[in-house]
């Protein structure tokens, strides 16, 4: 089998962590689990910028493109019409009796253009053109039409404007999908954290486990839920044994009392002094709190978080008891063997 340090199937690590009995063996495993999470993580950022800063460079390229374009038209109008004297007849007959009005237009065009030794030459043309319409329908002056060339720009602008449209479009539905399977990656690990948790705390037996009665009378079952609050009241004062002396730490109870994640942090530190420094920690940062003291039980005691951050930042201030309950009866057993 390949050394741990140079597998990089996520799946595999997994299962080679549940199979995995020692304790340093497990610790390598899952060190080597969050690197290939961090790594497949990181890829799909950098692809994402990746594409993201193509886009950026096509459309910049299609800008350029343009206003190319655009300055060689100009350039070309110019060259062609270095000068242009023009003498425009118009001669125009109304008949009142019919209601129609006729036009007759004669242009006369004189061009001058210089050759590239010097040369000039002189170009003359003339046109006629006649119009009639009828005087009932009313006339609507018409603008300069349009050259070839310029329809043509008109036309390739569009084409442009309609390929931006659909790239720009097609990278949008790009992004949303990707941000739909990042979800759903993240929905599924969430779900799976929760029936691993289940999981165990099934196999703790809950919080409670010890206050249901095996049958018998019902003196049986009293002595049952006499001994369940015994053991909860002794693990609430082995908390407040541990943690006295930390600033902001009052364990009072299985709930509020370990809400802002300190006493999590206070437990560990305890044990662990040398881990982490508990003077810099704010109990505003319940998140970086959670994070800190479940990681840390996990590399040095090998205890599994069987609470997750982000349902301990849901409950707010008043988290389940029954789930800290569990957990720090697995500190207890994990930090006093």
């Amino acid at each position: 089998m390949a050394p741990i340090e140079q597998i990089d199937d996520e799946a595999a690590l997994e299962k080679m962590l549940e199979e995995a009995t020692e304790f340093d063996e497990r610790k390598k495993i899952r060190s080597r689990l969050r690197e290939v999470r961090k790594k497949k993580r990181d890829e799909r950022e950098q692809k994402a910028q990746e594409q993201e800063r193509a886009f950026e460079e096509k459309m910049h390229k299609l800008e350029v493109e343009s206003a190319q374009q655009r300055m060689r038209a100009v350039g070309l109008n110019v060259q062609k019409t270095p000068v242009d004297n023009r003498t425009k007849t118009v001669t125009e007959t109304k008949d009142d009796d019919e209601g129609f009005k006729s036009q007759t237009l004669q242009q006369e065009s004189k061009s001058i253009s210089v050759g590239p030794g010097g040369s000039s030459s002189v170009t003359m043309s003339k046109s006629v053109s006649s119009s009639s319409s009828s005087t009932t329908s009313t006339d609507k002056p018409k603008g300069k039409p349009k050259t070839k060339f310029e329809e043509e720009m008109e036309v390739k602008k569009r084409e442009r404007e309609e390929k931006r449209k659909q790239d720009e479009a097609k990278f949008k539905e790009q992004q949303m999908q990707r941000k739909k399977e990042a979800y759903e990656l993240k929905k599924k690990q969430a779900e799976d954290a929760k029936n691993r948790k289940a999981a165990l705390f099934n196999k703790f037996g809950g919080a409670g486990g010890g206050a249901k009665p095996a049958g018998g009378g019902g003196g049986g079952g009293g002595m049952r839920v006499q001994n369940a609050t015994t053991i909860k009241q002794k693990l609430l004062e082995w908390a407040q044994r541990v943690t006295r002396g930390y600033s902001g730490v009052n364990v009072t109870n299985f709930s509020s009392s370990w809400a802002d994640g300190l006493a999590f942090c206070a437990v560990i530190h305890h044990y662990y002094p040398d881990s982490f420094d508990f003077n810099i920690l704010d109990p505003k940062q319940r998140r970086k709190n959670f994070d800190l003291a479940f990681n840390t039980a996990e590399e040095q005691a090998d205890i599994m978080p069987l609470l997750d951050t982000d349902d301990m930042i849901m409950m707010k201030n008043n988290p389940d008891w029954k789930c800290v309950f569990t957990y720090v009866q697995s500190l207890y057993r994990h930090l006093n063997k």
